[in-house]
């Protein structure tokens, strides 16, 4: 099976790099990334900006550090489909961000393709399930008559009629079957 952890991988750098940013230099974020006419820059939204940077390092970690499944690289780049729809509006519609969004419409591309490769590397869940499948079953049963074989059928009954008495608050009597404590 091919590994699809390196685009997983890298799918955490954009996350890591551009958040270290904004919790290191909120302000130079603010500036760079916003209209003049748009730009706070006061404690406050440093401290937002701050709060944004530490929420996308928690992602990048997250990224970096889960095991993508197939179907995780498939709602990952779906989820990432609004995005660019957000750098549209928000740089052309309704302008608040200037020509700096660019590097985040970059990143989020960069990542959707990630999710792409990943998702080509990672093999169907449905196959792997099935291959285990074909090989507990006969693993099991050969557990299980091994079980029965050391421990002997009648001692397999009674420690699972015992188990089962006390479980229903059932006491063994003097000739070994069970009735109800009084």
């Amino acid at each position: 099976m091919r590994s699809a952890l390196l685009p997983q991988r890298l799918i955490a750098a954009p996350f890591l790099i551009l958040g270290a940013w904004c919790v290191v230099a909120p302000g130079s974020v603010e500036r760079l990334g916003l209209r003049p006419e748009a730009v706070v820059d006061n404690p406050t939204s440093h401290l937002l900006m701050a709060c944004f940077g530490a929420q996308a390092i928690l992602s990048g970690l997250f990224a970096f550090f889960s095991r993508f499944t197939r179907t995780t690289f498939l709602v990952y780049g779906i989820a990432l489909l609004p995005f660019f729809w957000f750098n549209y509006y928000f740089v052309f519609v309704q302008p608040i961000f200037n020509h700096w969004m660019a590097l985040d419409f970059g990143s989020n591309l960069f990542m959707l393709a990630c999710c792409v490769w990943g998702w080509k590397r990672t093999e169907p869940s449905w196959r792997h399930s099935r291959q285990s499948l074909s090989n507990i079953v006969p693993e099991a049963r050969a557990n299980a008559a091994a079980f029965l074989n050391t421990v002997g059928k009648p001692a397999f009954d009674r420690s699972f009629k015992s188990a089962l008495g006390a479980s229903f608050g059932m006491r063994p009597c003097a000739r070994h079957t069970c009735s109800r404590n009084s």
